[in-house]
């Protein structure tokens, strides 16, 4: 049985620590339907070790394993943990076990939400991608497709922030064969409705507050009426979308402070949506939020997507 220690210390305060840190993996794993019996290196145990191998600061997955085992713990073999990182069943329970784990954290301290009991019904996420440089063992592509040399590709990830709890999970990773940097839609259209639910009860709707990179209206009114889920963005300035109708908002609502206009609007791809027309009462500068969400008042609309500009820069959970 291996021991794993992230502080690397005997103090028994520190161990404590890690139980903590570690303790919402086996409720996760008792639930998981991908879970299995690995007696040569447990499912909890990979777990432990793959948190462990993305918080501290190793050149390789090797000089991660000859430093657990100078620390006098029990690493599993080089090879056997390798392959472990091959299978499709780990990378399944990986997926499953995240969003668990995401789903039982509680919302931060001050419920940021207790004046829209409108949003009492919603999951809410805020979603984007993220591309760092290559690993040094990645491939480099020539300019031309072929030959030596060339440059390589960044790595993309997709993530979804949970805006209640800040629990961030990854959606999936950015396609590199067919893509030199896959879109943000193209991605989320390879992700199916349980993953972009999120684990959420039947009846709940998800709510996804994205950027432009995310628009495709055909594709948000589908998940809109098979899912239950809905996407908020930004208008881009070169759509040419036509009012088609006012919706009835409450001006006197202080939470609408800031609106200038709630409509439904047709796009290009014949289908409409909602627009609400916000001026920010700080800058002055006037912002159009599309949404294929109709209940919610405008100025929550507006407020939503300030949020998930104002969590960026300050990260996750």
């Amino acid at each position: 049985m291996l021991c794993i220690d992230p502080t690397h210390s005997a103090d028994p305060s520190s161990r404590s620590f890690a139980d903590g840190f570690f303790a919402p993996i086996p409720d996760a794993l008792a639930g998981a339907v991908h879970a299995r019996s690995c007696p040569e290196l447990s499912d909890r145990d990979w777990l432990r070790l793959g948190v462990r191998r993305a918080l501290e600061a190793f050149p390789s997955g090797r000089a991660f394993l000859q430093h657990l085992a100078a620390a006098g713990e029990e690493p599993p073999e080089l090879s056997h943990f390798f392959e472990t990182l091959k299978s499709a069943r780990r990378l399944d329970l990986v997926r499953e076990v995240a969003v668990a784990v995401a789903a039982s954290l509680p919302p931060l301290p001050g419920d940021a939400w207790a004046h829209v009991p409108e949003l009492e019904k919603f999951d809410l996420f805020a979603g984007d991608g993220h591309f760092h440089a290559a690993a040094a063992h990645d491939p480099r592509i020539a300019k031309d497709g072929g030959g030596e040399g060339g440059s390589k590709d960044a790595v993309g990830h997709f993530f979804a922030l949970d805006l209640r709890s800040h629990a961030l999970v990854h959606l999936t990773a950015a396609d590199q064969v067919a893509r030199r940097k896959e879109h943000d839609m193209r991605v989320l259209k390879r992700l199916d409705l349980e993953m972009l639910r999120q684990g959420a009860r039947k009846g709940r709707k998800v709510l996804y507050v994205w950027d432009r990179a995310g628009i495709d209206f055909r594709q948000w009114h589908h998940w809109k009426h098979t899912g239950g889920v809905y996407f908020l963005s930004r208008e881009k300035e070169n759509m040419a979308l036509e009012v088609v109708g006012e919706n009835r908002w409450d001006r006197a609502d202080p939470r609408n402070a800031g609106v200038l206009g709630d409509e439904l609007v047709s796009t290009s791809q014949g289908v409409s949506v909602r627009r609400v027309r916000y001026r920010c009462p700080l800058r002055g500068e006037v912002f159009h939020f599309l949404t294929t969400e109709c209940t919610l008042p405008p100025g929550v609309i507006a407020h939503l997507y300030r949020l998930r500009w104002e969590i960026e820069p300050s990260g996750a959970r």
